[in-house]
């Protein structure tokens, strides 16, 4: 939990600043609105963590190093650690800009799903740059120093994160997702997503949350765990009514209903096929496995 919590505000400037917490996959440590005055610079400085900007009004000028970069409305921008940075806000159109800093063990992987790989600081933004701010709006809006707060602005950190992701796939097209990830990655995700929602899947479901067309990752999945996606939920849900029939004197309706079969006949009927008993010869310990 928190320990400490600074709040700063003025006509042109909001900010929550917190203790970082090392122990989460992503730590927000700042959040902020500023409509920058005129030629108001920044830096030069090496930063801790990565500082997101949404551009909602104006321009500036970025340096990264030895690299210059002029960023406007309607851009996002991002500083990183470790390199020596500074901006500036134009004179004539100074910046008006929401920004959320944050670091912890993801922090990079959520920003390579936003295309900010390496060497990449300024991008498009091609969602509409002012949901940006109103994240920004609710998490400066909420700075008591409580767990529900900080879970409401943990959370909302998340907000601003997927948007940008969302901003990246949007210019890609949705078929770019998680283009990172490895077939043993794929496969994880849908195993525990099977695991978790085998009551009520279906096997699109599964390929849709992994962003897989269905038959291309129904080949993926049988070449990984050699069955097909349709063989390992029936084995999850027939593994969790046998847990249910040992463990519980539930009625063999309800366990049905637990697992996925609205009908208990059918329920039945397939669990012979795959034991050789009923699940009422089964609980009784009339087992051929």
């Amino acid at each position: 939990m928190q320990t400490d919590i600074q709040y700063h505000e003025n006509a042109n400037y909001r900010l929550i600043e917190y203790m970082r917490d090392k122990n989460r996959d992503i730590s927000l440590t700042m959040c902020g609105i500023e409509q920058c005055l005129p030629r108001k610079k920044v830096g030069p400085d090496k930063r801790r963590g990565y500082h997101l900007h949404a551009v909602i009004e104006g321009r500036g000028v970025l340096h990264v190093e030895d690299r210059e970069m002029q960023v406007h409305k309607g851009q996002l921008f991002l500083l990183v650690p470790d390199r020596t940075i500074w901006y500036q806000a134009d004179a004539k159109e100074p910046w008006y800009y929401c920004w959320t800093t944050f670091d912890g063990p993801k922090a990079g992987e959520y920003l390579i799903n936003a295309g900010f790989t390496d060497g990449v600081y300024v991008q498009d933004c091609h969602i509409d740059i002012h949901r940006f701010l109103t994240v920004s709006q609710q998490m400066v809006g909420k700075p008591e120093l409580n767990y529900s707060s900080e879970l409401y602005r943990g959370g909302l950190a998340l907000q601003f994160l997927s948007l940008a992701v969302e901003s990246f796939e949007e210019q890609n097209g949705r078929a770019g997702n998680y283009t990172q990830l490895s077939v043993d990655d794929y496969i994880d995700y849908a195993i525990r997503y099977i695991n978790s929602n085998y009551a009520r899947v279906k096997i699109q479901d599964v390929a849709e949350y992994v962003n897989l067309n269905r038959t291309y990752f129904t080949a993926l999945f049988r070449k990984k765990m050699y069955m097909s996606p349709q063989e390992y939920l029936m084995k999850v849900r027939m593994e969790r009514a046998c847990s249910l029939l040992k463990r519980t004197d539930l009625p063999i309706r309800i366990i049905a209903g637990s697992v996925g079969y609205e009908n208990p006949l059918t329920f039945s009927k397939v669990f012979k096929q795959k034991f050789g008993v009923g699940p009422k010869d089964y609980r009784m310990g009339k087992r051929t496995e």
